[in-house]
């Protein structure tokens, strides 16, 4: 399925923690809830969260308004 590289990511291929994210990333699955924030619907067995593939989609999510709440705070 072919898709816009504007809407990818890139990740370094040198990062120390590579395999644990794409193994993270790889296992997220996540629906909107009423309030039209993302819910991860899906943790590995075992799997602590946060975790990098909460942080990755923290840092990528697509919608800035969803930070200007905690950015105000850290003001």
């Amino acid at each position: 399925m072919p898709y816009d590289p504007d809407e990818l990511i890139a990740i370094d291929e040198n990062l120390a923690e590579l395999s644990a994210l794409q193994m993270e990333l790889s296992q997220v699955t996540y629906e909107l809830n009423s309030a039209g924030k993302i819910v991860i619907t899906k943790t590995p067995p075992g799997m602590r969260s946060p975790n990098l593939a909460d942080a990755t989609m923290i840092c990528y999510q697509p919608s800035r308004r969803i930070v200007e709440p905690w950015a105000r705070l850290a003001g």
